[in-house]
């Protein structure tokens, strides 16, 4: 009798373990819905450049001129492109940054914030720089040098946009150090509070000031720099949290 009341305990403990008999489940392993909640805002976040070019196109489009239009589309690509070269960036905090809380270090995961969001800084200044000197020959190749009005359109929206490429690897760093601490809602927060800053913006500065095509590239570098500031509250409060020191 002692025997298989042993052999029952001992079944129940198994099946308690194993998920009854299921297949058994590691601790630490998100389930799908532990998933779904962070891949969701994530997905947001990668659409929040194209979401306020998307902006620019619906406001130009409905207050602005046919060949504005056109120049719009050259002038984005010019901008948002680019961005997506210094997307190592990204990778490479998010990994390490992951990496230094999982081991416990703190001070060195403050460290790789500080230095990924200088070496944005860097590379977003390069970028800007780049637009401005190259980007006549670059979106030539798209208009074609004999539509004069749609190059000029193009080069101008281009050239304001590039004032926003050091916010653009900024935020993109800062959003990469909020993935590495699992936290996909503020930089979801920041994309929304730049998309209706962008919009407002817009409405404002196209058909309410006459600014047009600069109005709309206005509006996005505000738009961007805004997310940013919103980005940088919080990765200062959690850089005094990793590191009070501030060594």
């Amino acid at each position: 009798h002692r025997r298989l009341v042993g052999l029952s305990g001992g079944g129940g403990a198994a099946a308690a373990q194993g998920g009854g008999g299921g297949t058994p489940v590691a601790p630490g392993v998100p389930n799908s819905w532990e998933l779904a909640k962070f891949a969701v805002p994530t997905l947001g976040i990668w659409l929040s450049s194209p979401i306020l070019s998307l902006v620019d196109s619906a406001v130009v489009g409905r207050f602005c001129s046919a060949s504005d239009l056109a120049a719009l589309s050259p002038g984005t690509v010019a901008c948002d492109s680019s961005a997506y070269v210094f997307m190592f960036l990204a990778i490479a905090t998010t990994n390490l940054y992951a990496t230094s809380l999982a081991k416990g270090d703190k001070k060195r995961a403050s460290a790789v914030v500080s230095q990924s969001l200088f070496l944005a800084l860097v590379c977003g200044s390069l970028l800007a720089v780049t637009i401005f000197t190259a980007s006549p020959a670059f979106l030539s190749s798209f208009t074609g040098s004999s539509s004069g009005a749609v190059l000029g359109g193009a080069v101008s929206y281009a050239t304001i946009r590039a004032w926003g490429c050091p916010a653009v690897l900024l935020t993109m760093v800062a959003q990469a150090a909020c993935f590495g601490e699992k936290n996909a809602v503020t930089p979801l927060q920041a994309v929304w509070l730049a998309a209706a800053v962008n919009l407002c913006g817009d409405l404002l500065l196209v058909p309410v000031l006459g600014m047009g095509l600069a109005g709309a590239a206005v509006a996005t570098v505000a738009a961007q720099y805004t997310g940013l500031a919103y980005m940088l509250v919080h990765v200062a409060r959690r850089q005094r949290v990793l590191d009070p020191s501030g060594g």
